[in-house]
């Protein structure tokens, strides 16, 4: 998971709710007739990935295209909680909205196997995705897992039955977000496992200063590629290696 850094909210949905108010009309979603312009702006916004396991998603789900990229409009605090104020206030607030990815073929798929908005429903999480330092939260594996970045060097299953009184607030709040949103269901696990392989074929060659620069790429890139944290998490720790290796030279 990356902090996604909100900006204005669109014209078109502050003329919305503009004239639904003067009209005296209810401030619903399920009535918001541009949910498919949102979600162009929302993905730009986000560098044309998931907003929680960051794969690639390239197009509003109803247009059609490759259902494995599609992408849906995803509240954070969700918004069909019934009797919840906070839910009916913040269902068409901007920065409560994301593009969020639906997952290849979601009907045929095991209930395991969902992840991100669909397992999340509406339960609430910690906004992390909000926070700058998101990031410092989550710690990806060389198997491929994601979890507490408290660096206890050990597996998701051993980590999860951990008793919550003996983990820190940091290591609760990812957890949390971790196992609502399905972040380590095997198909996650298993691309985030095949894009380290790569990775290490790619990177361990090249120089300090050559993965500098790859790093600088990653991040000013227009659309990011998929799992950028997981990307630059590995850089990082293979940046400061290289360096190590350079100093004792």
């Amino acid at each position: 998971m990356r902090y996604i850094f909100k900006g204005n909210e669109p014209r078109y949905m502050l003329e919305w709710k503009s004239t639904r108010l003067s009209c005296g009309q209810s401030i619903l979603y399920k009535e918001f007739d541009k949910k498919q312009e949102l979600n162009h702006d929302l993905r730009i916004e986000q560098h044309s990935i998931c907003c929680y396991c960051q794969c690639v998603i390239d197009h509003y789900h109803t247009e059609g295209g490759n259902p494995d990229t599609a992408a849906h409009n995803e509240h954070l605090y969700p918004q069909n909680v019934p009797e919840d104020t906070c839910s009916q206030q913040l269902q068409m607030d901007y920065k409560n909205i994301f593009a969020c990815c639906i997952g290849p073929h979601r009907q045929k798929r095991q209930k395991h196997l969902i992840h991100c908005g669909e397992a999340k429903e509406n339960k609430i999480i910690p906004n992390l995705i909000c926070r700058e330092d998101c990031a410092s939260f989550f710690f990806y594996s060389l198997s491929g897992e994601i979890i507490p970045i408290q660096q206890r060097k050990i597996r998701w299953e051993e980590y999860k039955n951990i008793p919550c009184e003996q983990l820190t607030k940091e290591e609760n709040d990812a957890l949390l977000c971790i196992k609502i949103l399905n972040l380590n269901c095997v198909s996650l696990v298993e691309e985030r496992k095949n894009c380290i392989d790569s990775l290490l074929k790619m990177y361990d060659s090249k120089s300090h200063q050559e993965l500098l620069d790859i790093r600088e790429k990653l991040i000013s890139s227009v659309n990011y590629p998929s799992y950028l944290e997981l990307r630059l998490q590995f850089l990082n720790r293979l940046i400061e290696s290289k360096n190590k290796t350079e100093i004792t030279k």
